[in-house]
């Protein structure tokens, strides 16, 4: 399935919803598998975006992935 604009606030918002309701959420790619690092960058970026919309701000930097 590939990913369209409409997918991405989807995703945006399911991320949203469940770090504020404290819930396990299932990979990403189990639903989008064609989903590349680029448009997951941009699906990161728009969740703090709205973070700072609500007020929240940002304090640190959390790394992953960072060894092959």
């Amino acid at each position: 399935m590939t990913l369209l604009q409409g997918d991405e606030q989807e995703i945006v918002e399911y991320l949203l919803v469940a770090e504020k309701e404290q819930r396990e959420v299932e990979k990403i790619t189990t639903s989008y598998p064609s989903l590349t690092f680029e448009q997951a960058y941009e699906i990161q970026q728009k969740l703090i975006d709205l973070k700072e919309q609500e007020g929240q701000r940002r304090i640190g930097v959390k790394l992953g992935l960072t060894s092959k």
